[in-house]
């Protein structure tokens, strides 16, 4: 086993909480929950044996090339099936691309069919144009010339017209990234409101030229956001012809049954929450992929798909922080460690009565031997974190309060604000309690134990979401996404906010996020990053752990220089179409 240079130390920021505690997490405005448990693969078909960016420019960098490996590359080749897994059912979203990225959905659905405007290079240093050739910011507009060459699946042009559905229906199928779009566009927030029948701030002079007016003169906030816009078929779906019909683009056959997108693989066959088949789509715009066959697989859990990985089923996947020593012996594999752009944590609910006083998540945070929890639950491939609100070219702030492990401190801010030791905190669980979730609570449950807080889990059905009213909850153990730019995390703590599930209200947290958003003076941007990192350290909303861990492994065979790394706000160039797998 050969681990590939990556660093495991605290670095760069999409977890999602690949850390394998028996569930991958799905995003609600942002903030990932807890998914359900895929059912078991019975079926799926075997691999054949085959031989944080820097600032945007106004003019878009050319073409992303193929991530480069760290080993000498191999000259390349076409052909090979890869087989890629995740420990995460489909039948939560299917290929309903537009208004979610959460888990596997990001991978099998906008990742390998769909394809955006524009999207961030493998190392999140820079934006990259995908659907558009180029684009250029004046002022509070944003002009993208679009690739004329460019087909979805199943031959009709690609155009300015799906431009325009692709971004209306972005504001209303969902919340998520919709709701971000809607404070940017001048017009989205009146035609999502059902207040007009159009977009104002969207037009199309032409087929291939879209002119988006802004809010402000945004410039990456505005591009962190059309990355998440995946472009979805108008000449398909154009029949929903309203906001009301638009809402129900996830119940089409489109959606549960036969996609077509523009990326670089076609579906031959879905198997819900079992498998996906691809093949290669030979009108990709970056070129035809040079695989024969990709197949995406759906895992009970992250153990059954580090066996996979072990027995060689599966090519390229993650592993549970807890595999990671032991695989690091295995010689068919290289690791990729590679944390994701978000933090392992909980969610603390500041809606209700027992956890309104700062003091008690304060204690709540001292309570927790973080450290200790980190080299246990995550086998040290990642550190404790001290702040929820990071970006890797500002640091963390020099006067950000810090939690050490510190019971007795927990104990007497316990006692300052009335804790009633009598009233349990109640753990939030959609569905059924897996065991390494269970497993990754234990120790932190013990950890408030022995400061008088008694614990106990609140099962709720796999249907129920803890963002969504009536917010009747405590705590939620879970992720939060911090993307490449700060507005990814604006929804979360904004005092205007709609979307926050912690619920946290504090005015002053408003003009420093409108600062990281407008200015264009990194050191103006630094100095906000710190102060929101000063407040929120003090409020403590989130109780944050670590850095979400990425332990990927991927199989030898598996060549192209694939560089694989979940990050929700940003999804990434993966260099799919430049990936060969070897006999």
């Amino acid at each position: 086993m050969k681990k590939i240079g990556e660093s495991q130390q605290v670095s760069r920021r999409h977890f999602l909480r690949m850390m394998g505690l028996g569930a991958t997490l799905v995003a609600g405005s942002g903030i990932l929950a807890a998914c359900q448990a895929a059912a078991t693969p019975t079926s799926a078909p075997a691999a054949a044996a085959t031989q944080a960016p820097a600032a945007a420019a106004t003019k878009a960098p050319a073409a992303p090339a193929a991530p480069v490996a760290t080993q000498a590359p191999a000259a390349a080749q076409r052909g090979g099936t890869l087989v890629f897994g995740y420990p995460q059912i489909t039948s939560y979203d299917h290929f309903c691309a537009v208004g979610t990225s959460a888990g596997g959905s990001d991978v099998y659905s906008r990742r390998f069919v769909f394809s955006k405007l524009v999207t961030s290079d493998v190392d999140f240093k820079n934006w990259v144009p995908d659907l558009a050739e180029k684009y250029a910011f004046t002022g509070n507009t944003c002009t993208f010339n679009l690739r004329k060459t460019v087909k979805w699946h199943d031959g009709q042009p690609f155009t300015s017209k799906d431009v325009i559905f692709s971004i209306q229906a972005e504001g209303v199928v969902k919340t998520n990234f919709g709701s971000q779009l809607k404070r940017l566009i001048v017009g989205m927030a009146d035609y999502a409101d059902g207040k007009a029948t159009s977009i104002s701030g969207v037009k199309a002079p032409d087929d291939y030229t879209i002119v988006v007016e802004m809010t402000k003169p945004y410039r990456e906030t505005f591009l962190a956001a059309i990355d998440q816009t995946v472009m979805v078929p108008s000449h398909i779906l154009g029949t929903l012809a309203n906001q009301t019909q638009l809402k129900d683009m996830c119940k089409t056959p489109f959606a549960l049954e036969t996609p077509i997108g523009t990326g670089p693989f076609k579906v031959t066959k879905y198997v819900p929450d079992q498998y996906v088949e691809y093949e290669p789509y030979a009108d990709y715009h970056f070129g035809k992929p040079l695989l024969d066959k990709l197949i995406y697989r759906s895992f009970a859990d992250a153990q059954s798909l580090a066996a996979a990985l072990e027995k060689g089923e599966v090519h390229v996947g993650t592993i549970p922080p807890t595999e990671y020593k032991r695989f690091q012996t295995m010689q068919h594999i290289d690791i990729l460690l590679r944390p994701g752009l978000a933090t392992t944590m909980a969610v603390i609910n500041t809606r209700r009565p027992a956890l309104k006083d700062k003091r008690v998540r304060q204690a709540l945070l001292y309570a927790i031997d973080r450290k200790t929890w980190a080299s246990q639950v995550q086998a040290g491939t990642v550190e404790a974190f001290d702040t929820p609100f990071y970006y890797e070219k500002y640091g963390i702030s020099p006067t950000v309060k810090k939690y050490a492990y510190d019971p007795e401190k927990a104990k007497q801010l316990l006692k300052d604000a009335g804790w009633d030791s009598n009233t349990p905190l109640k753990w939030y669980i959609g569905g059924p309690l897996a065991p390494a979730t269970e497993a990754a609570l234990n120790p932190i449950n013990d950890n408030f134990k022995a400061v008088g807080i008694k614990t106990e889990y609140d099962l709720r059905p796999r249907t129920t979401s803890y963002w969504e009213e009536p917010l009747d909850w405590d705590v939620v153990y879970s992720a939060l996404a911090f993307g490449t730019v700060p507005f990814a995390m604006a929804n979360h703590f904004r005092s205007d906010s709609t979307s926050s599930s912690n619920g946290l209200k504090v005015a002053a947290l408003d003009p420093l996020f409108d600062t990281c958003e407008i200015s264009e003076n990194q050191e103006e941007i630094k100095q906000a990053v710190w102060k929101i990192q000063d407040i929120l350290s003090d409020e403590c909303p989130i109780m944050q752990l670590t850095r979400s861990p990425g332990v990927w492994v991927i199989n030898k065979k598996v060549q192209g220089g694939l560089r694989p790394v979940y990050a929700l706000w940003t999804a990434n160039f993966w260099g799919m179409h430049k990936v060969w797998v070897t006999g």
